[in-house]
């Protein structure tokens, strides 16, 4: 992923500088993600019952967080 891409989610997510690459800093990204990036298959399920072709959407990491940090 881009690393403005990156920067922009870690600070949606309420990060103010990079975690570090450990347990602690990979468990404080889970924490702030299970918080702020809400559960939704709705577009999933539309694409699937419409037999829409191409991929899910938010199948790769830059469509869904482009995605997510425009419309939450």
């Amino acid at each position: 992923m881009p690393q403005e891409l990156t920067d922009r989610v870690l600070e949606r997510l309420g990060f103010h500088e990079r975690p570090e690459a450990t347990l602690e800093g990979l468990n404080a990204i889970y924490w702030a993600w299970c918080r702020r990036v809400p559960f939704d298959n709705v577009q999933k399920m539309i694409h699937l019952h419409t037999n829409a072709a191409g991929p899910l959407p938010g199948d790769d990491a830059e469509s869904f967080f482009h995605a997510w940090l425009a419309h939450g």
